[in-house]
């Protein structure tokens, strides 16, 4: 079968794109390889980390990984909406979505991830810019 499709991609495409072909299958190769790998051993990995490091799974998941995850949800969620608004399709291009995708990661971020006391010492960090800066002369 593989060689009757070959044989037609020769008759309708030429050699030349037919043997672009051949490109193609290291590149597929070492993507899947690469996925399949990573798929395969990543659970090992992490159990050994939590194991070594002493923290549970569902402490993980829930104090670092839920978060940030709502927080790339709510980002997907502002450029797919900005994307497919009839009012803004004309002036949003792409800069600007990519613009509102990181403030609204930003703002969610804090919201969902920070603690009380991450929050103030961010809050100290911004302080601390805002005062030293110097006036303009």
């Amino acid at each position: 079968m593989a060689y009757v499709c070959f044989f037609f991609l020769i008759e309708h495409l030429g050699a030349t794109v037919a043997s672009m072909v051949t490109y193609i299958f290291p590149v597929v190769g070492v993507a899947l390889g690469s996925v399949i790998a990573t798929a395969l051993t990543a659970p090992v990995i992490w159990a050994a980390v939590f194991k070594n490091l002493g923290v549970s799974r569902i402490r993980y998941l829930r104090e670092v990984l839920q978060p940030t995850l709502l927080a790339v949800g709510a980002m997907t969620l502002a450029i797919y909406l900005a994307q497919h608004a009839q009012l803004h399709e004309k002036w949003m291009g792409l800069i600007e979505k990519a613009v509102l995708g990181g403030l609204v990661f930003v703002i969610a971020f804090y919201v969902f991830a920070l603690t009380g006391s991450d929050r103030a010492k961010l809050m100290g960090v911004f302080r601390a810019f805002r005062g030293s800066k110097t006036p303009a002369r």
